[in-house]
This record gives structure tokens, C-alpha cells and sequence, in this order.
């Protein structure tokens, strides 16, 4: 055991030994490799800094050897070039890259363009689509009221038209029943026949537009007549039928008569020396008057009416003069004038024999 004991350290002190050795080789190795190292380095240093001073050696005698540097300068003219070239070749690609986004920019501003009018397009087709509806609503709307309300106003001019002729019928037929005077309740009954006449013909004008002018001229050639019949009533009233009474009348009164123009008195072929003959004078000039509007009135209207048809003086105003209507407008009013001027003319030479019938609110 002592001798197991005294073995143990000598062979551990000669392990460490080994391990320092080979520790201390291992260190000798590696400084040797790192000394190598930079040795070698240290060359490839100076070798690199030998070269570069070789070539910074040749440049300095090229240089030096050199008086133009023409080989400097062909470098930088070819570099300028060069340089040219790059740019030249930039400003076209630049240009060609500007046209280019132009080209697209303005391709993209027409599309623009064209989606925006085609869009107003849309919108306006749709606003008038929409207006159109708007208007043919409204006309229809309106045409059911125009129609609801001309039925109305048919109606109600219908009613007033029949109690019109219910009214007449009635004075018409008890003159017929009681006729007692037929040389003056004929007249009567021509006189009263107007209202139904006019009643009637203007109702079917309203409700039959397209025959209007045709039923004008009935009413107008039957107010001619009844204008004519007026004087015929009173000369009747006062005579009874019998002229000549009438004549003696007025030479009663010969200061209300005044005597006809001097063209009548040609036309007359008598003097106006006795009162009789001033009296008959008179009376037949209030005939004459009364009768040319007999004649006149329906000759005026259908002129009237054939030019209204006609195509160059359709709807022409009766106060343009260069229209014929205006001129027939004319002779109207001056045939109307000269009936109310006979008419109006008896009626103050009769004042006083016809106050009883109060034949002024008949006419009128």
C-alpha cells in the first residue's frame, strides 16, 4: 500500500510534464505558423505596393514622356462622345417615353371624354324620356279634364238651349192657338222662331266644331231675315197689313220725317213736295235699309267662310287689311249700320204709335 501510494505521484508529475510539453510545442507551432503568416502577408503587401508603384511609375513616364497628351485627350473626346451619345439616346428614349405617356394620357382623356357623352347622352335621353312622360300625363290628364269640362259646358248649354226652345214653343204656340191678327202674329212667329234657330245652331257649334262655319251661315241667314221681319212686324202693328195706312201715319207727322238722301230721291222718282209723298219716301228707304242687309249678310258670310277654307287666306285676321276678311269685316259692319239707321229711323217718326208694344226692348 505505502508503495502503491508512493507511485501514484511521480506518475502524475510525469503527465503533467508531457502536457506542458505538448502545451509548449503546440505554442511554439503557432507563433511559427502566425510569423509565417505575416511574412507572407507582408510580402503580398510590398509585391502589391511594388506594382502599383510600377504602374504609378509608367503613367509618371508616359506623362512625362508625352507633350500632348493626345492619348488623354482622345480619351476624353471619346468619353464626350460617349457621353453625347448616353444622352442623346436618354432624350430620345425620354421624348419617346413623354410621347408615349401623352399618347396614353390623351387616349385616357378620350375614353374620358367619351364615357362622359355617352353618360350626358344617357342622362338627357332619360330627362326627356322622363319629360315626355311627364308631358303625355299631363296632356292626358288635361284632356280628361277638357273633356269632363266640355261635357259640362255641353250640358249646361244644352239646358239652357232647351228651356230656350221649351220657352218659344210655348209663345209660338199660343199665337197659333189664339191667331186672331195673322197679318202680325206670322211675323211674330218668324221673329220667335230665332231664339230656337240660334240656340240650337250654336250648341251643335260647340259640340260639332268641324261643321261650324255651315251652321254660321244658317244663323246668319236667318238673322238677316228676322232683321228684315222686325220692320215688317211693326209696319204690320201699325197698319194692319195694309201699307198705305202705315204712309198716312207719317204724313201726320212730317217734322220727324227727314227727308232721304239726294242718291234715294233719284232712285225714289218722285218730289217730296206733299207730305205723302215724303212719308212713302221714308218708309221705303227703311225697307230699302233693312232689306240690303237681307241680301248682303248671307252673301258676307260665305265669303267669309269660303275663305277661312280656303288655303291662302286660312285664318287670316279680319283686322289685317291686307286680308279680304277685313274687308268683308267692312261691309258688315256698314250693311248692319245702315239696317239699325232704317230701322232706328222709323221707329222715332212711330215713337208714339207703337209705345204701346214697346217694340225698343223687343229688339234689343
Amino acid at each position: 500500500s505505502h508503495g502503491k501510494s508512493h507511485y501514484m505521484p511521480a506518475q502524475v508529475s510525469r503527465v503533467c510534464r508531457m502536457r506542458w510539453s505538448v502545451l509548449l510545442a503546440l505554442t511554439g507551432f503557432v507563433m511559427i505558423v502566425l510569423c509565417l503568416a505575416v511574412g507572407v502577408l507582408n510580402s503580398l503587401e510590398i509585391n502589391s505596393l511594388k506594382e502599383t508603384v510600377q504602374d504609378q511609375i509608367i503613367v509618371i513616364d508616359r506623362f512625362t514622356d508625352s507633350v500632348t497628351n493626345a492619348d488623354v485627350v482622345m480619351k476624353m473626346n471619346a468619353l464626350e462622345t460617349t457621353l453625347k451619345e448616353t444622352e442623346e439616346k436618354l432624350s430620345a428614349q425620354v421624348s419617346q417615353t413623354e410621347t408615349e405617356i401623352y399618347f396614353k394620357l390623351d387616349q385616357t382623356v378620350e375614353q374620358l371624354d367619351e364615357s362622359v357623352e355617352n353618360a350626358k347622352t344617357t342622362i338627357e335621353q332619360e330627362v326627356v324620356n322622363v319629360l315626355n312622360q311627364v308631358d303625355s300625363y299631363v296632356r292626358t290628364t288635361n284632356d280628361q279634364f277638357s273633356v269632363e269640362n266640355d261635357f259640362m259646358i255641353y250640358q249646361i248649354a244644352g239646358t239652357f238651349t232647351l228651356i230656350g226652345c221649351l220657352v218659344a214653343m210655348w209663345h209660338m204656340t199660343a199665337h197659333l192657338r189664339k191667331m186672331r191678327q195673322p197679318f202680325v202674329q206670322r211675323k211674330i212667329l218668324a221673329i220667335l222662331w230665332m231664339s230656337p234657330i240660334y240656340s240650337i245652331t250654336s250648341w251643335l257649334s260647340l259640340i260639332f266644331t268641324e261643321v261650324e262655319g255651315y251652321l254660321t251661315i244658317v244663323k246668319d241667314f236667318y238673322e238677316a231675315y228676322v232683321i228684315y221681319q222686325f220692320l215688317s212686324f211693326l209696319i204690320a202693328v201699325l197698319g194692319r197689313g195694309n201699307r198705305q195706312a202705315v204712309v198716312d201715319i207719317l204724313s201726320q207727322r212730317p217734322s220727324k220725317l227727314t227727308k232721304p238722301g239726294w242718291m234715294f230721291g233719284r232712285m225714289y222718282g218722285k218730289t217730296y213736295d206733299t207730305p205723302e209723298n215724303l212719308a212713302d219716301a221714308v218708309l221705303l228707304q227703311c225697307q230699302v235699309y233693312a232689306m240690303q242687309f237681307v241680301f248682303l249678310r248671307p252673301m258676307t258670310s260665305i265669303c267669309s267662310f269660303a275663305f277661312d277654307q280656303s288655303k291662302h287666306y286660312a285664318g287670316g285676321s279680319s283686322y289685317d287689311y291686307k286680308m279680304p276678311q277685313f274687308y268683308i269685316m267692312l261691309i258688315q259692319n256698314l250693311s248692319v249700320f245702315t239696317a239699325v239707321t232704317g230701322l232706328v229711323k222709323f221707329y222715332n217718326a212711330t215713337y208714339q204709335d207703337l209705345k204701346w208694344c214697346r217694340p225698343w226692348p223687343k229688339f234689343m
